[in-house]
């Protein structure tokens, strides 16, 4: 039950951070301060750092198994990002988003990884 309720807070917190983030572009795009080529790349750009930063705090509170925390969490996260895109833009699933799906999973482990063995001991 602990575990659960720290992925829901992280996942929380990385949705809300993502729709803060969603609003600010979708500003400078108004505004036409902001290419949407550089919002895109922007965007994909600080999800896989918010992975990442995810990634290392579920690592830093794990005993052990960083690869397994962030596996776990990944996998949460993979989720909720697919049921987002099935949601706003139907289900449309092909090479490139299992590419990105695979690397966010992929940062997310890594993440882990790097948070288990920067664990003060």
């Amino acid at each position: 039950m602990k575990n659960l309720k720290s992925y829901g807070k992280q996942l929380a917190i990385f949705s809300i951070t993502i729709l803060s983030i969603t609003i600010f572009f979708s500003i400078l795009q108004t505004f036409n301060l902001i290419s949407p080529k550089t919002t895109h790349i922007l965007s994909i750009i600080i999800i896989m750092l918010l992975t990442l930063i995810m990634g290392i705090k579920e690592g830093k509170k794990a005993n052990s198994k960083g690869y397994l925390e962030g596996l776990k969490l990944g996998g949460l996260l993979l989720l909720l990002l697919l049921l987002l895109n099935t949601i706003f833009y139907g289900f449309n699933f092909n090479l490139n988003s299992f590419i990105y799906y695979l690397a966010l999973l992929s940062i997310t482990i890594i993440g882990a990884m790097i948070g288990i063995n920067k664990k003060k001991k």
